[in-house]
């Protein structure tokens, strides 16, 4: 419109005179400008005469601009209006994935074979070589991933030199945005992007996937590939999304002995689990981390309270079931260490390897904490008793070290836990989806955990089970109480801490220093003396007997304006 081009141009010439006028202070080169025209120009911006110069950049670029018709497009309206375009649109012809195939080659014996990642170009050759296994550990969250990415990592040239199987990522612990070379020659694979690549924008990392199984496919290796981004639980908005994802994933597969390993965890662990990690990224902003209670009733909200969709590795076997013919559920509450127990009964023919993890102990521990402290800090935060330009982070860390110096006793006051509505329900899905994964493992002929005989008592469950009198499992209903016992569903109320004056005191008290977090101190030594510097600016003085100062060059951009 005539309303914004004018805009447009009134800022550009605006904006350069005031950049004119700051680089001419400097000294710098100002670029020539023509004079004022006859007739005022008229901005809302605010700047001291009306009569603004015109700038010859400004000017001579913005009527390029409109030349070069940059401020017009195809308007889709007139477009729909049209029935020729409609006709097009109507007839256009793609794909079951709506994306051009991913094509790779195969090299058998007798012949080249293609295939492609569409179903419909891709056909079962009964003549081809033997299948090698393609083991895809897709989580699920909180389930001792990284514990088995780790262990995958650590024995990857084990695994490669005596059974055949590579290990083509993630690597452990590592940035996923960053390429890992793994022990066995191979460049662990950047999951989230290859995961996002399916969306058709990019193919990059989808090709390198592709690639590295073709390769191995040619050869006869097998390939383990741990990435719980497919069985990522925020995708639960776009599960038709996911779907699709997998079926690209079957299709590149299709050639393989495919099999799908999907970890379990007992429900009454895992969900006081998922809640720190949800929160996670909230631990740095003024945002408030809700607390447990809140957090895991919205979760049964949000899976309309059915057992076969609470529980993240009941839902992911249901949906991957309907795609792959070979889905184990993987035990994490069995007899043995974690990441033996994995190589040992999910990897066929890694005999080698099994045998070599039973004769040493593989460990990988991680510790998780609470987020009271965080809580606490939002709390005092809304409340009003923290400065606006207060930094959360290094709030939190004061209020740990004045929660460690309380006794367990002490803070008892200030806790509260779950309420029992929400800790039956727990125990009861705990329960009910421990009995459906043993269902589902004893098909298999896998070893199932003991269960204990059912009690006298009935357990009454809103699951749609064909019993009401549920069989309670011994890992279930031990884990349940031992998290109980260890106050895993118990956290500080933070309206406890703001009623209680001491609290209130201590927490209006907290100093932050201008930037919001501790100095990085550092010493420079010159020929006389070692002198102190600090990144806070009140705590650095300047010394005209210092040393020569270098210079440092800042350039932030911005955006848009030649930064690459």
């Amino acid at each position: 419109d005539k309303n914004i081009l004018d805009r447009i141009r009134d800022v550009s010439i605006s904006s350069e005179q005031r950049v004119s006028e700051i680089i001419g202070r400097d000294g710098l080169s100002v670029s020539p400008i023509s004079q004022p025209q006859a007739g005022k120009i008229i901005t809302r911006d605010g700047l001291p005469a009306l009569e603004i110069p015109q700038f010859k950049n400004a000017e001579q670029s913005f009527e390029e601009s409109l030349a070069k018709n940059k401020f017009c497009e195809i308007d889709t309206e007139k477009i729909l209006a049209d029935e020729s375009w409609v006709t097009f649109l109507s007839r256009i012809e793609v794909n079951k994935f709506n994306q051009s195939p991913v094509k790779f080659e195969v090299v058998s014996k007798n012949k080249k074979e293609k295939y492609s990642t569409t179903p419909h170009l891709q056909r079962s050759n009964k003549n081809s070589l033997r299948k090698p296994h393609f083991i895809f550990h897709i989580g699920v969250p909180k389930s001792a991933t990284t514990t088995i990415q780790c262990g995958l990592q650590q024995h990857s040239a084990d695994l490669a030199i005596h059974d055949s199987y590579y290990f083509i990522g993630i690597s452990c612990f590592s940035n996923v945005t960053v390429e890992k070379l793994l022990d066995n020659n191979e460049t662990a694979i950047k999951a989230h992007q290859m995961y996002a690549d399916m969306k058709g924008q990019r193919t990059t990392h989808l090709h390198h996937f592709v690639n590295r199984t073709k390769w191995h496919f040619r050869h006869q290796n097998n390939i383990i590939f741990s990435a719980e981004v497919f069985s990522n639980l925020k995708m639960v908005l776009h599960e038709r999304d996911k779907e699709r994802k997998i079926e690209i994933m079957r299709n590149i597969l299709q050639k393989w002995n495919t099999r799908i390993v999907i970890t379990y965890r007992n429900f009454s662990e895992w969900i006081t689990s998922f809640y720190f990690q949800s929160m996670k990224p909230y631990v740095k902003r003024w945002i408030d981390v809700i607390s447990l209670q809140d957090f895991i009733q919205k979760y049964i909200e949000v899976y309309k309270d059915d057992v076969l969709l609470l529980h993240p590795t009941i839902r992911a076997y249901n949906v991957y079931s309907k795609y792959f013919d070979d889905v184990k559920i993987f035990n994490l509450h069995q007899e043995g260490e974690v990441f033996t127990n994995f190589i040992c009964q999910m990897l066929p023919t890694a005999n080698n390897t099994c045998n070599k993890l039973k004769k040493t102990e593989h460990r990988v521990r991680r510790t998780s904490r609470n987020l009271d402290r965080f809580r606490i800090a939002d709390a005092a935060y809304q409340r009003g008793l923290l400065p606006k330009n207060s930094n959360k982070v290094v709030v939190a860390r004061k209020i740990n070290k004045y929660l460690e110096t309380f006794f367990e006793d002490d803070l008892k006051p200030f806790v509260s836990c779950v309420d029992k509505n929400i800790l039956d329900r727990i125990r009861d899905v705990s329960i009910s989806s421990e009995q459906k994964v043993s269902e589902i493992i004893g098909r298999d002929g896998l070893s199932v955990s003991p269960i204990s005989q059912p009690q006298a008592g009935k357990i009454i469950t809103r699951d749609g089970l064909p019993a009401l009198e549920i069989p309670q499992f011994k890992n279930a209903e031990q884990s349940f109480e031992e998290s109980l016992a260890k106050n895993k569903f118990c956290e500080i109320d933070t309206e406890k801490i703001l009623a209680d004056e001491s609290w209130v005191t201590f927490l209006s008290r907290i100093e932050v220093n201008k930037f919001n977090q501790s100095p990085v101190k550092f010493e420079v030594v010159s020929k006389n003396k070692k002198e102190k510097y600090s990144t806070t600016p009140h705590l650095q003085r300047s010394n005209k007997n210092s040393l020569r100062k270098p210079h440092f060059i800042f350039h932030i951009g911005v955006p848009k304006s030649a930064t690459t």
